[in-house]
């Protein structure tokens, strides 16, 4: 085990990020089918919603009520769990390596504020205290965006065994998708008049967005964790 975090070959290790990816993505997904059976909110296939009708099928919202709440908190919490463990394994892998500490150790806090906001947009469902799970959303999108920005910075700085662009690239590309969602999001939330229904953009009056409503940016918030996994496999 310890031979692989040193890099001398593949580790168990680098399974964990697509544990963290598939895991948040299937359990999110289960708290979708949970709130549709219950009749809470609008399957994705109806397109056209009445006002009135079922609420829209946000993930803030499906998890919002019981069960698919208790299915939310714990599948929040185990992912929390699981992107911290990341983030600390990243630290301890990149700590020999790294020129500027000051970059890995801001990674690290990045990803465990981003862990943090996770705990409570799961905990602190949106009708029981919209204020904290909306802090809890800003912590999520918005550490976790800063964090995956600077893990592709560090992966294409440090270069390990000359794969850093291999690695590297994918993780900018991602980190590139995740910004533009989230900048798109609050640029058409915060629009008068803007009725965007979907996955990644809603309207909730003229307000500014909650969005943590969003399936989308959550996902590719884990999924950008995948190309750790390469790093795990290389000196």
């Amino acid at each position: 085990m310890a031979s692989g975090m040193d890099g001398k070959k593949c580790s168990v290790w680098m399974f964990l990020p697509l544990v963290f990816t598939l895991f948040t993505s299937a359990g999110l997904w289960i708290v979708y089918f949970i709130a549709v059976e219950d009749n809470k909110i609008l399957p994705l296939s109806v397109s056209d919603r009445k006002p009135g009708s079922k609420r829209p099928p946000y993930i803030s919202i499906a998890g919002d009520a019981p069960p698919a709440s208790c299915v939310f908190s714990q599948v929040m919490n185990m992912a929390a769990f699981l992107a911290l463990v990341v983030a600390v394994l990243r630290f301890i892998q990149l700590k020999p390596k790294v020129l500027t500490p000051w970059l890995n150790i801001s990674g690290l806090v990045a990803l465990c504020l981003a862990s943090f906001g996770m705990t409570l947009l799961g905990n602190f469902q949106l009708s029981n205290d919209e204020e904290i799970h909306n802090v809890g959303t800003s912590l999520t999108f918005g550490f976790g965006t800063l964090a995956c920005w600077i893990q592709s910075a560090l992966t294409l700085k440090i270069n390990l065994k000359n794969e850093g662009r291999k690695a590297g690239i994918p993780r900018v590309a991602l980190s590139a998708s995740i910004t533009l969602c989230v900048v798109l999001c609050i640029l058409l939330s915060c629009s008068p008049g803007s009725q965007v229904l979907g996955m990644f953009c809603s309207s909730s009056s003229h307000t500014c967005p909650r969005i943590s409503k969003h399936f989308g940016m959550l996902l590719g918030l884990s999924s950008q964790c995948n190309p750790i996994s390469v790093l795990y496999c290389v000196k």
